[in-house]
């Protein structure tokens, strides 16, 4: 995954109990990624995990950099890190569907 001054690995998860698959990541994302990811993905039942295994820190959308704010500021991911883990999300996804 791509930061500010290097990368920075995270882990995604993906388990399914039943009807529901929970995805996990160690980062506090937007609410606006967790619905990109549940409108992206074609599971209906699908809860999306933020501080899971860990906290590295805000997942903050591309377009919130333009506009600036706390939690941009504090964040070390670079713009665009929010569409690469929709992305490893949705497959993480697929792979337990």
């Amino acid at each position: 995954m791509v930061a500010r001054n290097g990368s920075i690995p995270i882990r995604i998860q993906a388990i399914r109990i039943g009807d529901a698959i929970f995805v996990s990541m160690p980062v506090e994302p937007f609410a606006e990624i967790a619905s990109s990811i549940k409108a992206e993905s074609s599971f209906e039942n699908l809860i999306i995990s933020g501080f899971s295994n860990g906290h590295n820190a805000y997942l903050s959308t591309t377009e919130a950099y333009e506009e600036g704010g706390y939690e941009v500021d504090v964040s070390p991911f670079a713009p665009g890190f929010d569409q690469l883990v929709t992305s490893a999300c949705l497959n993480a996804v697929s792979l337990v569907e």
